[in-house]
């Protein structure tokens, strides 16, 4: 189920992977409870784990970027470069920051979930993503 584009402002969000959405009203608290009870979350391939993105955005504005929610525990501290199961290359932009603003309390998934800007390069993307440090 993927839900139209949504353009505001001149920014324009494409949904291109959405694995773990069951309903309209999912969040990602609810797409991490769900990837925790999937066994094929992650894949090891030629020693390295590559994880399964629970949802992967294009965004445009002045450029075009993609935004990968993964789990946090994949994150190094030297972060350049993800690559997907099929060797595809992208150039790490940057953790999407997110605003609680008017919350009473930060959401769950916060510290179990992070959000990569990544260099955009073509729509026919993988599903898991592994990060070179």
């Amino acid at each position: 189920m993927k839900e139209a584009d949504r353009t505001s402002n001149n920014i324009t969000i494409k949904i291109l992977l959405e694995p773990y959405r069951q309903s309209p009203s999912d969040t990602l608290e609810d797409y991490y409870v769900r990837y925790t009870a999937d066994e094929s979350r992650t894949v090891v391939r030629d020693g390295r784990t590559y994880y399964k993105a629970l949802r992967v955005e294009k965004i445009t504005a002045k450029e075009t970027f993609l935004t990968v929610a993964l789990p946090a525990e994949m994150l190094c501290d030297n972060v350049s470069l993800l690559v997907d199961e099929n060797g595809a290359a992208y150039k790490y932009k940057g953790i999407e920051q997110h605003s609680f603003y008017g919350c009473l309390s930060v959401p769950s998934w916060y510290n179990k979930i992070v959000c990569i800007m990544l260099e955009y390069s073509d729509d026919r993307i993988g599903e898991y993503f592994a990060v070179l440090c």
